[in-house]
This record gives structure tokens, sequence and C-alpha cells, in this order.
């Protein structure tokens, strides 16, 4: 869609507020599918409005239920208000979609190293480093490659936990 790329470009360019008013006014006009919701999602999480971005993500997920990378929005959106409990549970709800994501298992895992519970986290981003065929060349030094996902994985994602104090 259209309005989905423009928002892609504007999103990349820095101007994410404007990504968010070409996403609504997509939305106002009843041009909305799951996809651009998601984007709205996505863009609305960027600018710190996390209750619009969590219920525009699970309007998202009840027009499709299968949509992962809503479930892994949404997991995000939630971890980033606190909601920690919601957050674990649509994570795990999209591991019941697809139990090799490298993406759920590092957002999992990286929750769970956030909220202290290494064990859980260790394991967690192990099964992403065995998911992630980037990483899977890296099987010779193992202790690499978990460096190297823990690195992305605080990269990636420690702004979002952080923010809400976690």
């Amino acid at each position: 869609m259209a309005y989905d790329r423009l928002a892609f470009v504007l999103r990349a360019a820095g101007k994410t507020d404007r990504a968010v008013a070409v996403l609504e006014d997509a939305a106002s006009k009843g041009l909305a599918d799951a996809s651009l919701l998601v984007s709205l999602g996505t863009a609305l999480q960027e600018t710190g409005r996390l209750d619009r971005s969590a219920a525009v993500l699970e309007t998202a997920i009840k027009m499709n239920p299968q949509d992962l990378e809503a479930k892994n929005r949404l997991g995000m959106t939630y971890a980033r208000m606190g909601r920690n409990a919601d957050a674990e549970s649509t994570f795990r709800e999209a591991l019941e979609m697809d139990r090799q994501s490298a993406e759920t298992l590092t957002n999992l895992g990286v929750l769970y190293l956030m909220t202290g519970r290494r064990g859980r986290a260790i394991a967690t981003l192990r099964g992403a480093i065995a998911a992630d065929p980037g990483i899977r060349g890296a099987r010779d030094k193992p202790a690499g490659a978990f460096a190297g996902v823990i690195s992305v994985a605080f990269f990636r994602h420690i702004s979002d936990f952080a923010s809400n104090g976690v």
C-alpha cells in the first residue's frame, strides 16, 4: 500500500511524527488493513505514544491473529509500558506461532534479562542463536556468537526496556 511505503520513507528520514499522521490519515479513510496498523503501531511506539500503540496493535492482531510482527511489536510496547507480564504472554503467543523466530526469542530473552531472570534469559537467547541462520556459522565459537546476540539484543532493545525503568 502506498501509505505504508510513504510512512517507511518518512520514518527512515527521521520524520516519524509525519509518518504517524500519514498512517492515521489512511486509517481514518477506512484504508487500514492489519499491515498498515502494524506500521502505525510501530511508529506510535517510536514516538512514545504507547497507549495508542498498544490499542492499534491489538486491533491489528484482531484483524490478523497470525501476524507474528504485530505480536512482537505489541510485546515490545507492553514492555516499554512496564506491563511485563503482558509482554511475556504476548511473546509466548508469538512463539506458539513460530518456535524458531529469532526475533521473538531475542525479545523474550531480553525481557527475561531486564527483569532479572538471568538463567531463562541465557537459555532463551541461546535459542535465538540456534534459530538465526546468520549466527549458526559461529557454532564453532559459541561464546562469541552468544556475546554477539547479547550485544545485538541490547543495542536493538535496551532503550525500549530502559524507558520503562526495568
